[in-house]
């Protein structure tokens, strides 16, 4: 799966839902994900709200989304996200696969988020997207992985 497969996922889901008169609290802006390089981004930049969030690597035949995650606090799961691709020592599973498998450069990823009315809608949009991931490839992505 690739990024403008995930938007268009994320765009459905939303679409279908708000049908279903379900609030889900996400605003989405335009007709893409905006992506930042997962070593300049800062916390300060990251909301501190729920939401879920997606990453990729900057350069990768397809599929790119390498992590689909969801939080009830963005800023703080991302930072966490980040210690344990750098260091292997946060609590973040998902960061550890990937610096398993693919080292701990930061700046190889690239991540997006989208802040969501509560942390349930944003498990929704989570277990969607990892859903469509292994229909797509019969695999999770490579940090999602048990």
């Amino acid at each position: 799966m690739d990024s403008s497969t995930v938007y268009s996922k994320i765009k459905a889901l939303h679409d279908w839902l708000i049908g279903q008169k379900i609030q889900t609290g996400i605003k989405l802006e335009g007709e893409t994900l905006s992506w930042m390089s997962l070593d300049l981004v800062t916390p300060k930049e990251i909301p501190n709200k729920p939401g879920f969030y997606v990453v990729r690597l900057k350069k990768s035949e397809s599929p790119d989304i390498v992590y689909i995650g969801e939080t009830n606090n963005l800023r703080r799961r991302v930072n966490f996200f980040r210690g344990a691709i750098r260091r292997g020592t946060a609590p973040h599973s998902g960061g550890k696969n990937l610096r398993s498998e693919l080292g701990s450069e930061l700046a190889q990823f690239e991540i997006c988020w989208i802040t969501a009315g509560d942390v349930y809608v944003a498990k929704v949009f989570e277990w969607y997207l990892v859903l469509s991931f292994y229909k797509e490839h019969n695999r999770l992505p490579i940090g999602n992985k048990e």
